[in-house]
């Protein structure tokens, strides 16, 4: 099953909890601050560490502490309504590759 798929069968499935409402907006508030960090710090080349240190500061969904890390070393996970690290689902690049991307 797809790692999408899986996410929206999730959310269809704590429909019927009672903590539904409060789950559905911590969801809302990790895809907030993932598309937050993404518009506003992805464009910075000289704040970008500020930046990451200032979301961190203030995002109701915690990132890991992970020394050296940045927020766009994460993405929003709504399974786990945590941050986790793009390395868990992006396979690392080959540089040997010589087919299509």
């Amino acid at each position: 099953m797809s790692e999408n798929k899986e996410q929206q069968d999730y959310i269809k499935s704590i429909r019927d909890n009672e903590d539904y409402a409060e789950k559905l907006k911590q969801i809302y508030e990790g895809f907030f601050c993932f598309a937050f960090m993404w518009a506003f710090g992805g464009i910075l080349t000289d704040d970008k560490i500020s930046f990451s240190t200032s979301l961190k500061g203030t995002s109701k969904v915690k990132f890991p502490e992970v020394t050296g890390s940045q927020v766009f070393d994460f993405y929003f996970n709504p399974i786990t309504q945590t941050f986790d690290p793009w390395r868990e689902i992006v396979k690392p690049y080959d540089s040997d590759y010589e087919g299509l991307f």
